[in-house]
């Protein structure tokens, strides 16, 4: 909201005008924009809420069954998953600086609810991500005031963006839709610190539960003060000033007891060895921005991959539309437009090129981009009639969903698929080893294996053949041999060499015997 402009009067800020309608109380559209976000959510990943677990769940959930209550206040100040991967002989260097206590209490919540039943946990996460959209419509809304159609459409566009395929269906993944869900919740709270003079602790109670999903929900305060530097709210003037601690006091208290804690884990506030190198390194930044615009339409991000050159000309058309949109728009909406592109893209991304590359990893910038997306056509459209500007939003729905949805649902099949598969070897092993008698050792090869999405199943398989998985716990007197790493699925309590049974998933099961005469 532009500074020099007239506080809105209570009757604005109470209602809001939705396409083609008479005012309405928030209370009733804010509900409306809520169902239509979790549809989205559960119309897309529906037929993933009967997967299985694949790949790291099963550590994950093995490492805090059983634990004492102690555990879970412990790992405010200890590595996300304790020991459980060094336990599987990966370098003790694994995971350092992994400070995630809310996804092993959400998890440990599902355990309680549902047992080792997945579709509470598939429920959980598509839940989740359908919470990220409705504050993705929030926020555009708070930000563009009064074009709830735009709100809605880039809601819409995040529900079916590729990139939360790699995450939604892959229950470990979750922290990634909780960072970005807290990070734009802490938006949110600023806007309407900013415009409704709500309390400013909302911002740090967002900011705090997004550092306890992820550490890249530290950027939440970068794009914090770049909404409030786009805004005029950081001059220089004493009243300004004072509002300014009042948000941001709060929030740096909550960093240094957050990078006080970091301290205490892992000795250093980075974790790991404590590094600085990457993130200080020019190179490292530019390479790193290198690879992920080109990523932003690759293969399995969009489904116009084959046509020659089509990233460059999305990018041009994109820079036209937006030399057009700040040509033909007032202050409001190009100040918009700067904050959810470069300023949204360079908070995003700033801690980011410190880290290895994954495209879980571009959940919060794809939020930015469907943001920037939905506000530039509004800019383009503003000054049309409502029906036009809501025929607007519609057409640019029709026109996104066939180049997101097939590689979406691509993605969100392969993990369909793979999950069956972990379900059916798991099974399998059991009904092979139902006979071995207690204390036997037993080597598995030939086990399927994916390093990539959907990441199934070398390193979960010991896990996985544990409580509170199967009740033999034949896990725990389990080999498993891969080509990949056997390092990763090794248990530690074997006899070398000494195996009562050597089970090959690669070839058939056995073939049951006749039944007697």
């Amino acid at each position: 909201m532009d500074p020099t402009e007239p506080a809105p009067t209570p009757q604005a800020v109470s209602t809001l005008q939705l396409p083609g309608q008479g005012s309405r109380r928030v209370p009733w559209a804010s509900a409306t924009a809520l169902l239509l976000c979790l549809g989205v959510a559960f119309g897309v990943y529906g037929t993933n809420l009967n997967d299985y677990f694949l790949g790291d769940d099963f550590d994950l959930i093995v490492s805090f069954y059983r634990a004492p209550p102690s555990y879970f206040f412990e790992l405010l100040y200890s590595n996300e998953s304790g020991t459980v991967w060094s336990n599987l002989g990966i370098d003790s260097a694994h995971g350092q600086g992994y400070l995630r206590p809310l996804k092993i209490w959400l998890l440990k919540l599902d355990l309680w609810a549902w047992g080792p039943r997945p579709l509470g946990f598939h429920l959980t996460a598509t839940l989740l991500f359908g919470l990220l959209l409705f504050a993705t419509c929030r926020l555009v809304d708070l930000a563009v005031p009064g074009r709830r159609e735009f709100a809605l459409l880039a809601a819409a566009l995040v529900g079916i963006h590729p990139v939360f395929a790699e995450i939604v269906p892959f229950l470990t993944a979750r922290e990634e839709t909780l960072a970005a869900l807290f990070v734009v919740a802490a938006l949110v709270a600023l806007l309407s610190h900013r415009q409704r003079g709500s309390s400013p602790l909302w911002f740090t109670l967002s900011l705090a539960l997004g550092l306890m999903s992820k550490e890249s929900a530290i950027v939440a305060v970068p794009l914090a003060l770049g909404w409030d530097l786009v805004q005029g709210h950081l001059r220089p003037r004493r009243q300004q000033l004072r509002a300014a601690l009042r948000l941001y006091g709060p929030a740096l208290a909550l960093l240094a007891v957050y990078f006080a804690l970091r301290w205490k884990a892992f000795g250093n506030p980075l974790g790991g060895g404590g590094e600085t190198t990457t993130f200080l390194s020019v190179s490292a930044f530019l390479g790193f921005h290198a690879v992920l615009l080109p990523s932003l339409v690759a293969p399995g991000m969009f489904a116009l991959w084959r046509i020659p050159h089509v990233g460059w000309m999305l990018a041009a058309l994109a820079l036209l539309a937006t030399v057009v949109a700040v040509g033909r728009s007032d202050p409001n909406r190009r100040r918009a437009l700067l904050f959810f592109g470069p300023v949204w893209y360079l908070g995003a991304t700033s801690i980011l090129h410190g880290t290895y590359r994954s495209h879980r990893h571009d959940a919060l910038i794809v939020v930015g981009l469907c943001s920037f997306a939905a506000v530039l056509l509004l800019a383009l459209s503003d000054r049309l009639a409502s029906r036009v500007r809501l025929g607007v939003a519609v057409a640019a729905l029709a026109v996104a969903a066939p180049a997101f949805l097939p590689p979406t649902f691509w993605m969100a099949r392969r993990f369909h698929e793979a999950s069956r598969t972990v379900s059916d070897m798991r099974a399998r092993i059991e009904a092979e080893t139902a006979r071995v008698p207690d204390g036997a050792v037993i080597l598995i090869q030939g086990v399927p294996q994916q390093i990539l999405p959907p990441y199934y199943f070398g390193w979960g398989l010991v896990s996985s053949l544990k409580r509170p998985f199967t009740a033999t716990d034949v896990g725990n007197r389990t080999l498993v041999v891969n080509r990949h790493n056997r390092r990763m699925t090794k248990s530690r309590i074997l006899v070398p060499k000494a195996y009562t049974l050597r089970l090959n998933l690669l070839k058939p099961p056995p073939a049951p015997s006749p039944p007697p005469d």
